[in-house]
């Protein structure tokens, strides 16, 4: 089997392809990745077990269910790249949401202090052709843009500036107010192999920047600025001719 990607986990449908030749990151890209585990065994059945191994297997099986925690980390608002995952064989329920190098489900916490506005950036990587949602508080923001798919082309881009600048990536802007949030996000359209088949296995980033608000004392000056500008215009125009 050929080596998978960095950043990519296999889906129960994706076959395994050959590795690109790809150029190296620029330097300063502040993203790890990571490579997956294969995908996930498929369950056998226990009916010709005796019972106390079956009570045992249930019993293990709940406690790993109990015991599974979703993974939170706090997104600077300094423009620095933030890393997740999806992967359809590994993550929890549909496996479309984000998730973390473990395969748990991951959320950033945004934090925009008062007298300021937040500019959320996500950006599709390695293979284009993935769109996710993205949610604030459990509220949609929206989704990012439409995408082409570049699997079967065998295309990849894992440094998030130059899936940035192509627009063959999926992005999206959002803004958020001042106030707490906790941001998640699902593959909603996902990448497609030779069968047409969707491959629900990517990566991408996320980065928080903050500007101020103008005061509203600024406002009503710039407003009181172009209404005399307004009110000298016909002067002005008198005076040309």
């Amino acid at each position: 089997m050929a080596p998978r990607q960095p950043g990519v986990a296999l889906s129960r449908s994706a076959q395994p392809v050959a590795p690109p030749d790809t150029a190296a990151s620029p330097a300063g890209a502040n993203v790890q990745w990571s490579d997956r585990p294969g995908a996930g065994r498929t369950p056998k059945t226990s009916e010709d077990l005796p019972m106390f191994i079956r009570s045992c297997l249930a019993a293990g099986l709940l406690a790993c269910a109990l015991s599974a925690q979703a993974t939170t980390i706090a997104l600077p608002a300094d423009g620095t790249w933030q890393g997740f995952d999806v992967s359809d064989a590994i993550g929890p329920g549909d496996g479309l949401g984000w998730i973390d190098i473990n395969g748990e489900a991951l959320s950033f916490s945004v934090n925009v202090a008062q007298g300021f506005v937040g500019r959320l950036t996500v950006v599709d990587t390695v293979f284009s052709g993935d769109v996710f949602s993205v949610s604030a508080n459990g509220m949609l923001l929206g989704s990012t843009s439409p995408a082409v798919s570049s699997y079967v082309a065998n295309r990849v881009v894992t440094d998030p500036a130059l899936a940035l600048a192509n627009d063959d990536y999926s992005r999206g802007v959002f803004e958020l107010p001042a106030g707490s949030y906790t941001v998640t996000g699902r593959l909603v359209a996902s990448a497609v192999d030779e069968l047409n088949a969707p491959i629900n296995a990517t990566s991408g980033v996320l980065s928080l920047t903050v500007s101020a608000v103008p005061e509203a004392s600024t406002v009503a000056m710039f407003i009181a600025g172009l209404g005399l500008l307004a009110g000298m215009a016909p002067l002005l125009r008198r005076r040309a001719l």
